[in-house]
C-alpha cells in the first residue's frame, strides 16, 4: 500500500478520466501505427480529436455518465486507469521503434522519455492501490522495456556515427583509422544484436501481460538489427581476413602449481598460417602473448587464481590489435580446476580507530615462499567488509577503507582473507586486533506543514565532528499518535511526510516532534533532538478540493481536459463525494489505523539524498527500479538491502542486491532478461569484467543461487558480501 497522497492522485487519474469522458475500461487500445495521429499527439495520453470522438461516442450511448458515490467501484476505476496507462506506455514503445527504424534518434529517445516516466510512475500509483496481488511488480516489463529501449536506441546511433567515420577514413585512404573505427564497429554492432534480443523479448514478455499485438514494433527493431548487421559484415570482409583458433591441453587437470600447457594454432579461414608472430591470447579475464612459428603454432601457459574450482570451459580468445589486418576468433579448453592454499602474511595494519578514519592493512601471499600475483585480498572489521585489492608482483597487496557505523566500539580485529571458498588459490584468513573509540553524534530536527495537511519532518543526524552518518535509523515521534523510523542518506539527512489525519488534531494545536538516534550495535553514540510544529487542520471540504486540484496538476499532467469535465457544478459535487467516500473506504479497510506515510510524495533535495520508506521491502522493490541508465559507476545504492538485513530478512537483502547489481550491469554486458543468474555471470566474464568485480558478481551469484533455489533461505554472509558488493562498485574500476 503506498501512501494516502498516491492514493489521491491514482483516484484523481479515475475522476478525470470519469468526467472527462475517457475511455478507460473494455477494450484494450491497439498499439497506434505511424499513420495513426493519436501515436504523436497527446491530451492525457490520448490525441485531441481521439478524446472529442471517445466523447462524442460516449453521448450516444447508454453508459450513465454519473453514479450515485455510494455505489461507486473504486477498484474497477483503477483496473480501468491502470489499463490505459499501460496502453499509452505501449503506444510509446512502439512508437519508438518505429521512429528508430526511420532513423529518427531524438524522437526515438524522447518518446520514451520525460511523458514516459510520468506515465509509468501514475501506473505505479495505480497498480499501488489495487487489492490483486497479481498488480506487484507488474511495472518493472514496462521500466525494463523503456531502458532497453533507450539503450538500443543509443547503440544505433553510435553505430551510424562511427560508420561515418569509417566511410571518411577509407575515402581518404587511411586504411589504420579505417580498421579502428570499423573495431569500434564490431563492438556496436553485438550490442546491438544483443540488445536487440533483450528488446523484443521484452516486448514478448508485455504481449502475454497486456494482450496487446506489438508486432510492428518487433519489426522495426529487427529491421534495424539486421541493417547494422549487414553493414558490418560488408566492413569486415573489406578490411579484414578472419581466423580459426585450435587449442590443445596437455592435461584435463589443472591448479595454480600445476598449470594449464596447451599447444595451438591460428590460422585464416583458408588455412593459410599467421606465421612468425607475437599474437595476444586472452584466458579468464588475462591477456598472454604467444609467438607463432612459421606453422602458425605456439604454445601458452596458464596458471588458475580467481576461476572457480572444479570442471570448468575456460575460453581462450585470439584478441588482435585494433590496427591488426585480422579477425577474433577463439576455442575452448574443458579442464578441471582444483584448488591451491597459499600462505597469507600480515606485515602491517591500523591498531585504532573511530567511525570515519582511514583503515589499512598490508599482507603478502606465497605458495611455496613464492608470491602469487593476481589474488584478491579481502580486508573486514567484523561484518563489514572495508576494501579489497589484487596482489601485486611481489605478491603484495595493501588493502585500505574507512570505518563504517556497523563495528561496535571496543576490542576488535582486522580480517584479511584471500581468494574465495571455492577460487582456484585461497588462503586461511589472518587477523590482527584494533581497538575501535566510540564517537559523539549530533543530530537535527525541523517540521513544517506543507501542502494540505500534511507535515514535512526532517533533519541530519552527523558527529561532533560535522561528518555524516549515512544508513542509520531515526526514530520519528510527531504528537502522541505517531511513530516512524527512517533511515539517514548518504549526506546523513533524512525526511518524513506525516499525513495530518494521523494527528488527530481537531482545529489548531502545537505539536511536539521528536527525532532519536540510539546508536545500538555502532561505534556511534545516541542522541536526539525536539521541536514544534503550529499545525492547523485543513481537512475541510474546500480545503480537500484544493489539494486534490493540485495533485492532479501536479503528479497527473493532462495537457487539456475537455470542457464537459469541468462545465457544470454537478460535476464537482460528485467529485468530491467520490473522494470522501473513497477516504472512508480506505479508513476501513486499515480499521482505523493511520495510514503509513509515503515520502516518495515530497522532492528529494537537490543533493540527491533520499528518504527511506518505513517498509524496508517495498523501499527495496521501488530503488531497484532506479538509477539503472546512469553511467558505469553511478546509481546503485544498496541501503535497502541493509535495511532488509537490520530486520532479519538476509534472503531478501540477497535478492534485492542480486536483483539491483544485476539490473545496473546487464545492459553493459549484454546480459539478456531470459538469462540464468550463472549466464548472466558468464557474460560480466565475457564482458572482460575486471577480476575485482568478477569476483562480486560470482559470490553474490551464489548467494541468490543458495536463497532462491537451495534447501534453506538463510544467507549467513549477507552483511559482508553487500558490503563486499557496494564497495567495490563504488570505489573500483574495471580494467
Amino acid at each position: 500500500m503506498v501512501g494516502r497522497h498516491r492514493a489521491l492522485a491514482a483516484l484523481g487519474l479515475v475522476l478525470l478520466v470519469v468526467a472527462g469522458g475517457l475511455p478507460v475500461s473494455g477494450t484494450v487500445a491497439t498499439v497506434p501505427q505511424p499513420s495513426d495521429p493519436s501515436a504523436s499527439s497527446e491530451s492525457g495520453g490520448l490525441g485531441v480529436d481521439a478524446a472529442a470522438a471517445s466523447l462524442a461516442a460516449q453521448e450516444n450511448n447508454s453508459t450513465r455518465q454519473h453514479d450515485n458515490p455510494a455505489n461507486v467501484s473504486a477498484e474497477g476505476d483503477l483496473l480501468g486507469v491502470r489499463e490505459w496507462l499501460s496502453n499509452r506506455m505501449l503506444e510509446r514503445l512502439s512508437t519508438g521503434a518505429i521512429e528508430l527504424d526511420q532513423g529518427q534518434y531524438e524522437r526515438a529517445r524522447s518518446v520514451v522519455g520525460d511523458e514516459y516516466d510520468s506515465r509509468l510512475a501514475q501506473f505505479v500509483d495505480v497498480i499501488g492501490e489495487t487489492d490483486s496481488e497479481s498488480d506487484d511488480g507488474s511495472d518493472e516489463p514496462f521500466r525494463r522495456a523503456q531502458r532497453s529501449q533507450r539503450n538500443l536506441t543509443e547503440r544505433v546511433q553510435s553505430y551510424e556515427e562511427t560508420y561515418d567515420d569509417y566511410q571518411q577514413a577509407v575515402a581518404e585512404g587511411d586504411e589504420t583509422e579505417a580498421r579502428e573505427h570499423a573495431r569500434q564497429l564490431q563492438q556496436l554492432s553485438s550490442d546491438v544484436q544483443r540488445l536487440n534480443r533483450t528488446v523484443v523479448g521484452q516486448y514478448e514478455t508485455l504481449e502475454n501481460r497486456t494482450g496487446t499485438d506489438l508486432t510492428p514494433a518487433t519489426r522495426s527493431i529487427e529491421n534495424v538489427t539486421e541493417n547494422v548487421t549487414e553493414r558490418q559484415q560488408r566492413v569486415d570482409e573489406r578490411l579484414f581476413t578472419g581466423t580459426e583458433l585450435a587449442v590443445s591441453p596437455d592435461s584435463a587437470t589443472i591448479s595454480y602449481t600445476d598449470p594449464l600447457r596447451a599447444t595451438g594454432r591460428l590460422t585464416t579461414e583458408e588455412g593459410d598460417p599467421v606465421a612468425d608472430r607475437e599474437i595476444p591470447l586472452r584466458i579468464a579475464n588475462r591477456t598472454y602473448t604467444a609467438e607463432t612459428d612459421a606453422e602458425g603454432r605456439f604454445q601458452v601457459v596458464y596458471r588458475p587464481r580467481t576461476i572457480r574450482t572444479g570442471q570448468s570451459t575456460l575460453v581462450v580468445e585470439y584478441d588482435p590489435e585494433n590496427t591488426s589486418e585480422y579477425l577474433a576468433s577463439n576455442d575452448t579448453v574443458a579442464v578441471d580446476v582444483e584448488q591451491v592454499m597459499a600462505t597469507l602474511s600480515v606485515e602491517g595494519a591500523t591498531d585504532e580507530a573511530a567511525f570515519g578514519d582511514d583503515v589499512d592493512a598490508t599482507a603478502r601471499l606465497t605458495i611455496d615462499d613464492r608470491e602469487v600475483q593476481g589474488v584478491p585480498i579481502t580486508l573486514a572489521a567484523g561484518e563489514a567488509q572495508l576494501g579489497d585489492t589484487l596482489t601485486d608482483d611481489a605478491g603484495s597487496a595493501t588493502v585500505r577503507g574507512r570505518l563504517p557505523a556497523g563495528v561496535p566500539d571496543g576490542d576488535r580485529s582486522l580480517t584479511l582473507s584471500a581468494g574465495g571458498p571455492n577460487a582456484a588459490v585461497t588462503a586461511e584468513p589472518v587477523s590482527q586486533p584494533v581497538t575501535v573509540r566510540s564517537t559523539a553524534t549530533d543530530l537535527t530536527v525541523a517540521a513544517a506543514q506543507t501542502t494540505g495537511d500534511t507535515t514535512a519532518v526532517n533533519g541530519t543526524l552527523t558527529t561532533t565532528d560535522g561528518l555524516a552518518v549515512d544508513a542509520q535509523p531515526v526514530e520519528i515521534s510527531v504528537g502522541d499518535a505517531v511513530a516512524e523510523t527512517v533511515r539517514t542518506g548518504s549526506n546523513g539527512s533524512y525526511d518524513l511526510a506525516v499525513d495530518g489525519g494521523q494527528l488527530a488534531v481537531p482545529d489548531e494545536a502545537t505539536v511536539s516532534v521528536r527525532a532519536d538516534f540510539g546508536g545500538n550495535g555502532t561505534n556511534l553514540e545516541g542522541t536526539n533532538a525536539t521541536t514544534t510544529v503550529e499545525y492547523r487542520n485543513q481537512s475541510g471540504a474546500s480545503g480537500r478540493s484544493e489539494s486534490l486540484g493540485s495533485i492532479v496538476s501536479n503528479r497527473l499532467p493532462f495537457e487539456q481536459v475537455p470542457p464537459a469535465a469541468i462545465a457544470g457544478l454537478t460535476a464537482l459535487v460528485v467529485l468530491l463525494a467520490v473522494l470522501l467516500a473513497l477516504r472512508r473506504r480506505y479508513a476501513g479497510r486499515d480499521g482505523g489505523d493511520p495510514a503509513a506515510t509515503d515520502t516518495a510524495d515530497h522532492p528529494e533535495p537537490d543533493d540527491g539524498d533520499e528518504a527511506v520508506a518505513t517498509d524496508p521491502e517495498a523501499e527495496a522493490a521501488a530503488t531497484a527500479s532506479e538509477g539503472e541508465d546512469a553511467p558505469a559507476d553511478e546509481g546503485l545504492d544498496f541501503a535497502p538491502a541493509e535495511s532488509l538485513l537490520a530486520t532479519g530478512e538476509r534472503a531478501a537483502a540477497v535478492r534485492f542486491a542480486y536483483q539491483h547489481l544485476r539490473g545496473h550491469v546487464a545492459p553493459a554486458v549484454g546480459a539478456a532478461d531470459s538469462d540464468t543468474h550463472w549466464e548472466f555471470f558468464e557474460r560480466c566474464r565475457a564482458d572482460g569484467m575486471n577480476g575485482e568485480r568478477l569476483d562480486a558478481v560470482r559470490d553474490l551469484v551464489e548467494a541468490y543461487e543458495a536463497v532462491e533455489f537451495g534447501p534453506n533461505s538463510t544467507a549467513p554472509d549477507a552483511e559482508r558480501l553487500i558490503t563486499a558488493v557496494d564497495l567495490r562498485w563504488s570505489s573500483a574500476t574495471d580494467d
